[in-house]
């Protein structure tokens, strides 16, 4: 079994969700850790040593750590001896701080994966602290939506790839894009795509930024149905109001009939990510 720790680390406050918002700024920071051992046994601790590097500093700017474990049980703390609870956030107070994992499960890989969300949000006084448009995600997820399809997807930067670029965008007739795309563009294309999607699914309310993000992998065929390919139970539970959706969701784990281990784990992990209560 493998263990896999999607540590969320962010400084953000709920803002209203506009894509030309001119009070929000972004700026670059990384988590920088040591080598972790990568097997441990039941009843086992490894420490995590972590060092936060941000490029600026702003006085109103708040970080906050979670983080997700799709596969194997453990127990995640702080090095102050608080216990992290999955999905809930908490307040990071430090640069330089340690991360304590005891595996509750056999013999398993650990593999320590840094999910960072690559912006900072800055807190101005006055800031509405809810979304205005209910249809549309907040900064904040929206942003987490880009970094976890990136994760999965990978880079798309080689002739094999064709006809898919980027992260995963699948090349139209009428787009120019070749796989030697920069880093920069790719991310502009994916961050289009997923709008576009939201588009789509934003009578969705809330749930529609999910749904985008398993439209950008699944095509949309697969969920709203087309020619002989029915509608989704997902789209049909979501459209009658039912939100109990995580078996439905997670169903979209098979290739060619079979459960793919990996994309199983994607979709758990989109879904503890971007799944609003």
């Amino acid at each position: 079994m493998m263990a896999i720790l999607f540590l969320g680390l962010a400084a953000c406050l709920l803002s209203a969700c506009n894509d030309e918002m001119d009070v929000q700024q972004s700026y670059p920071f990384k988590v920088e850790t040591l080598p972790v051992p990568t097997r441990i046994v039941k009843g086992e601790t490894v420490e995590i040593r972590c060092e936060l590097k941000r490029e600026g500093r702003f006085s109103d700017a708040r970080y906050t750590i979670r983080y997700f474990q799709p596969d194997g049980k453990g127990t995640l703390r702080m090095d102050d001896g608080m216990v992290l609870l999955p999905n809930d956030r908490y307040p990071l107070d430090r640069e330089v701080f340690r991360l304590y994992y005891t595996s509750e499960s056999e013999m398993m890989k650990l593999k320590a994966i840094w999910f960072a969300v690559l912006s900072i949000t800055v807190f101005f006084p006055g800031m509405p602290s809810r979304a205005e448009n209910p249809i549309k995600a907040s900064p904040d997820r929206f942003s987490i939506a880009v970094e976890c399809v990136k994760r999965f997807e990978g880079w798309h930067g080689e002739k094999k790839h064709w006809p898919y670029v980027g992260w995963g965008h699948k090349v139209l007739p009428g787009e120019r894009f070749t796989n030697s795309i920069t880093k920069a563009q790719g991310d502009s294309i994916l961050r289009a795509d997923l709008r576009k999607l939201c588009r789509m699914f934003s009578y969705l309310g809330r749930d529609s930024l999910i749904v985008s993000v398993l439209a950008y992998n699944v095509g949309c065929s697969r969920i709203k149905g087309y020619g002989k390919i029915p509608k989704s139970r997902l789209l049909k539970k979501l459209e009658s109001g039912d939100r109990d959706i995580y078996k439905e969701y997670v169903s979209f784990r098979c290739y060619k009939g079979k459960v793919v281990p990996s994309i199983e784990r994607r979709r758990k992990v989109e879904y503890m990510l971007l799944f609003e209560k």
